[in-house]
């Protein structure tokens, strides 16, 4: 409790919130004991002269969140961090081809494992908050993927090529990410601009959420730019492969013989 304070810093209240974690689940009679003895602490300790220039402390009470509830929230997160990438998945294979939604799914999943091992690494409280951010990561990261998904496919479609080869379809990739580069590097910009004023000027309540993103939007430009497309070319090029072979022995088959009686043409009969 030693870190719950308030002063006045260049003319801006500083607040500070404590939290506190119960090893059991406390009942009401001490939720409201607890609630009594901050009021009564906070009106003893913190009621200062304004004369001497210190500050007087408003205390706006406790808040609990039970264990069931958190456990709740968490598992509310990832249903819908699971919704999100299914409907992911089933957008990108309905709108393109399977090789694309299994390349944007697997940036995806680089995305979110990174950021992860980030918040591991440096021991940094994975709450909501950190779910949020990597839900806001998934959609900017497929979104820069689908653009250049999007510009190989233009690329394919004018080249008007029945069939392409590993070496056409990496040259179509590396031009799709030569057209779209400059609008990634833009957007990508604009975007950790913005985070990097909420990390200077933000709360300290959304510090979390605010590392969290631009870790996510790091990773996720470096996934768009040099994963999905590089998986993309490597899986296509396979299922190609694998549907020209099963074209072929459909073709190489004998045809069945049929048992049915064979009609002869009669010239001026049935002819």
């Amino acid at each position: 409790l030693d870190k719950y304070n308030a002063s006045y810093e260049n003319g801006y209240l500083k607040v500070y919130t404590v939290s506190i974690t119960f090893k059991t689940e406390i009942d009401d009679a001490d939720k409201e004991y607890l609630d009594e003895y901050f009021t009564t602490m906070m009106n003893d300790l913190w009621d200062y002269d304004e004369e001497e220039g210190l500050l007087d402390i408003e205390y706006n009470g406790i808040n609990f969140v039970s264990p069931i509830v958190g456990r709740e929230t968490v598992k509310n997160a990832l249903a819908a961090l699971g919704v999100a990438v299914l409907l992911i998945i089933l957008y990108v294979a309905l709108r393109f081809k399977l090789s694309y939604s299994i390349s944007a799914i697997a940036a995806l999943g680089h995305d979110a494992l990174l950021m992860v091992i980030f918040f591991i690494i440096f021991r940094i409280e994975m709450d909501i908050e950190f779910v949020s951010a990597v839900l806001s990561i998934i959609g900017y990261s497929v979104n820069d993927t689908i653009v250049t998904f999007d510009r190989i496919r233009e690329l394919q479609n004018e080249a008007n090529e029945k069939y392409i080869d590993y070496d056409k379809r990496l040259a179509y990739t590396n031009k799709a990410l030569q057209n779209t580069m400059t609008r990634t590097i833009l957007t990508s910009l604009s975007t950790v601009l913005a985070i990097i004023a909420l990390l200077i000027f933000g709360s300290e309540a959304s510090i979390n959420f605010n590392i969290a993103m631009t870790v996510g939007l790091a990773v996720g430009v470096l996934s768009s730019v040099f994963m999905a497309p590089g998986l993309y070319v490597t899986l296509d090029t396979k299922f190609a492969a694998i549907k020209e072979k099963w074209d072929k022995n459909r073709a190489s088959k004998p045809k069945k013989q049929s048992h049915e009686a064979e009609e002869y043409v009669f010239f001026g009969i049935n002819d």
